[in-house]
């Protein structure tokens, strides 16, 4: 296995000094998974050629969010932290990812329970944004604005139509990602 990671540090100029991001660059996709934390995930590699990925994380006690870059096709297996409601949503893929067997061709975005992810299998070059959140706190937001939470037929997909969600969600880790990276070039 090779163990060619980079772990770059957390917080920028513009972040307060603990912001929790870190930033995992790999060539080793068991790596890769071993690196979203709190996860038990499998990635297993469908298309030749040697793996390269980038997993972007921010991390509270109540939320994890996670942008997942790979230039493989793959099949993703496993399980995000107990107690954890999922948002997956693909921002760039080439070609269709595949949900339990069933391809998602137009822009979606996929809801699961942390402790019973749907098989994915992913094409190459993807760009993916998970969120995963603390079932109990998703549960008392939704109460105070008056909301039911019903989330109890998962996994479910969700078209997004002709939304700006994928844009402003990538522009929103980019800017995140480059905080981070502008505070490394200070240091």
């Amino acid at each position: 296995m090779n163990n060619n990671n980079v772990l770059m540090p957390a917080a920028s100029v513009v972040l307060p000094p603990t912001f929790p991001l870190q930033r995992f660059l790999t060539s080793d996709i068991d790596e890769h998974a071993r690196n979203m934390d709190g996860w038990q995930v499998r990635y297993d590699q469908l298309s030749p050629g040697p793996f390269t990925g980038e997993l972007v994380a921010f991390r509270s006690d109540w939320m994890q969010l996670v942008r997942d870059r790979s230039n493989q096709a793959m099949i993703k297996r496993g399980a995000a932290w107990k107690g954890a409601i999922t948002f997956s949503i693909p921002l760039s893929a080439n070609g269709p990812v595949y949900c339990s067997g069933h391809p998602i061709h137009e822009p979606s975005l996929l809801v699961a329970h942390g402790e019973n992810l749907p098989e994915l299998h992913t094409p190459q070059h993807l760009d993916l944004l998970g969120v995963a959140i603390d079932e109990r706190a998703l549960e008392h937001v939704l109460e105070r604005q008056g909301s039911q939470f019903r989330i109890t037929d998962l996994p479910k997909c969700y078209r997004l139509g002709h939304s700006s969600v994928q844009h402003d969600l990538a522009a929103l880790f980019d800017e995140l990602a480059g905080c981070d990276q502008g505070r490394d070039a200070v240091l």
